[in-house]
C-alpha cells in the first residue's frame, strides 16, 4: 500500500467529509436546470433528496403526522415524523431537507 505524503490525508478527509454533508447546491435558488429537473424527476419517483423544501417532501410522502425538534450536531432542526412509515426527515432553519432516518430493507 502506498503512503500518501501527510499534507494530501488531511486534504483528502476534507474532500470527503465535504462531500458526506449536505450542500446548498439542491437549495430553490442555488438549483441550474439539471438539479431542478432531478427533484421534479424525484418527486414523480417519490424519492427523497436532500435539499429539497417542505413542499416537495410533501409531494413526496405527503404531511407529516407530527413534528418535533431535534439537537443535532450542535443544530436545532424540525423534525417530521411519519410513525407508520419508520421515517423521520430532519430540515435546517431555513426549511430544507439535510438528513432523514428510514428503516432498513
Amino acid at each position: 500500500m502506498t503512503k500518501l505524503p501527510r499534507i494530501l490525508l488531511p486534504a483528502l478527509l476534507l474532500v470527503i467529509a465535504s462531500a458526506c454533508t449536505s450542500s446548498s447546491s439542491g437549495r430553490i435558488g442555488n438549483r441550474t436546470p439539471a438539479d431542478q429537473e432531478r427533484y421534479e424527476k424525484a418527486i414523480e419517483s417519490k424519492t427523497l433528496l436532500y435539499g429539497m423544501t417542505e413542499s416537495e417532501v410533501k409531494q413526496v410522502v405527503g404531511p407529516p403526522d407530527r413534528k418535533r425538534t431535534e439537537k443535532v450536531g450542535g443544530r436545532e432542526l424540525d423534525v417530521w415524523v411519519y410513525p407508520k412509515r419508520s421515517l423521520d426527515i430532519y430540515f435546517d432553519d431555513e426549511g430544507f431537507v439535510v438528513r432523514w432516518r428510514a428503516p432498513f430493507g
